[in-house]
């Protein structure tokens, strides 16, 4: 249907309005929504709003976590990448958080939701990620959830409505789009209103895309988005999953493997 209306304005549009209002209603966080063209498009533009809105440059991430390929976001080591402002440092290791924090130049705080490795390979320690809210507000650090991988999937708040956290900003992926290409950044009022075009050039940040929330993928958006606000998706991929897991695992004992499956939903289940 949408089709025929148009798959390309180059402009604003209704539907994009209605889902980003969607996306809102899902997110108690999401004050304001930006859209992308990809997850790892909404990654580079969250940590172009941090630097803006903090004045810093540096970032800091965890090792394992996943945020996309760009040369601010792979493992350290990479070929050709070179990002000395990027700061790596161990997963589940608070005191190391905090020293780190505490030197007060850091941008922004990267955590992948719910474990690192496209999250959950490598699980996450619920305590750790929680008390990182406390230490990113001490110390002046915009806290970033990539929801890339788990945003909507996981619950129609997402992964950090059942773990019960509220970052600064979020980063979602395809799913909102229903399995699209499309990306989005979600969060505080005050850290997004850097993109308004009102504000003097040298205060804001331009933000344009050609296939920024484009009709055709807004459209399904929308009807994605209006069945992840039910949680019929999601109730049935974690019973999916308990079910495969119970029966993986049941086999697994049997034949005296070494190993185990472990999960939230069907879409992040894992043999370790």
């Amino acid at each position: 249907e949408q089709m025929t209306k148009g798959v390309h304005y180059s402009e604003n549009h209704e539907l994009e309005v209605e889902w980003a209002e969607l996306i809102k209603s899902m997110m108690p966080m999401a004050e304001r929504v930006e859209f992308c063209a990809c997850g790892q498009e909404a990654n580079m533009m969250a940590i172009r709003l941090a630097r803006a809105f903090t004045g810093r440059k540096k970032i800091l991430r965890f090792e394992e976590n996943f945020h996309g390929w760009g040369d601010e976001l792979v493992a350290r080591g990479s070929l050709g990448v070179v990002a000395p402002e990027v700061n790596i440092i161990p997963f589940n290791d608070l005191n190391k958080v905090e020293e780190e924090l505490a030197k007060r130049e850091y941008a922004i705080l990267l955590t992948e939701g719910g474990g690192a490795h496209m999250a959950g390979q490598v699980p996450i320690d619920i305590d750790f990620v929680r008390a990182l809210r406390d230490l990113t507000r001490k110390y002046g650090t915009v806290w970033l959830i990539d929801e890339v991988v788990t945003g909507f999937r996981d619950a129609p708040g997402g992964w950090q409505s059942i773990v019960g956290i509220k970052p600064d900003l979020t980063t979602l992926g395809k799913c909102i789009g229903g399995g699209l290409s499309v990306g989005a950044v979600v969060g505080r009022a005050d850290i997004m209103d850097v993109l308004n075009p009102e504000l003097p050039i040298e205060q804001r940040i331009r933000h344009t895309g050609t296939w920024n929330a484009n009709p055709l993928t807004a459209a399904a958006g929308v009807a994605a988005c209006k069945l992840y606000l039910e949680g019929e998706p999601q109730r049935k991929a974690r019973e999916l999953a308990d079910y495969l897991r119970g029966k993986g695992n049941k086999v697994l004992k049997e034949r005296s493997i070494s190993g185990r499956l472990y999960s939230r939903s069907i879409v992040h289940l894992y043999l370790g």
